[in-house]
């Protein structure tokens, strides 16, 4: 088979890998916005103003969130940049056939999706931790949260595992 073919061949993967992408990256998103929510409205604070003033802890919350969140995007980014730049003088494959493509989606990607991921479970952690506060709510809530980070694990997996399937 020649170069030509296969990456016609490999064409509808990426696009699917691509795709995946961006429902994973959307998915973590929304399970880790859920997790947030569900410490505000425990704490009492059933409304927010986007880009307004808010109650202090409210505040308090989504600045340690912030932090945390870019940290973690930050390094992983910093690990993935490493990695692209490494393994280009090394010889090593890169996810959707190589190239600008490949490079852009390893130092996009896994950082936004760790950003989300870290931060969201960091959130379901200290919801658990602290479900004493309103058990009923806490139990409540949880199936949800179970069903999100679920589906955000298996669109990460499916979507690596792709990605992976398209390294050259």
């Amino acid at each position: 088979m020649s170069d030509a073919s296969s990456m016609r061949d490999a064409l509808p993967l990426r696009a699917i890998v691509l795709v995946l992408s961006v429902v994973t990256f959307l998915a973590a998103a929304k399970a880790h916005g859920r997790q947030v929510r569900l410490e505000r409205e425990r704490a009492g604070y059933f409304q927010v103003v986007f880009g307004g003033q808010n109650p202090a802890f409210v505040e308090a919350l989504w600045r340690r969130d912030r932090l945390r969140f870019w940290t973690v995007a930050a390094l992983v980014f910093i690990v993935m940049a490493g990695m692209v730049f490494a393994g280009a003088s090394l010889g090593w494959a890169r996810p959707l056939g190589g190239g600008a493509l490949g490079a852009a989606w390893a130092m996009l990607f896994p950082p936004l999706v760790a950003g989300f991921l870290v931060c969201g479970v960091a959130s379901l952690m200290g919801f658990i931790s602290t479900r004493a506060a309103d058990p009923r709510f806490t139990t409540e809530a949880l199936p949800g949260s179970a069903a999100w980070w679920s589906l955000v694990l298996a669109a990460l997996a499916t979507t690596v595992v792709l990605a992976l399937h398209t390294a050259r």
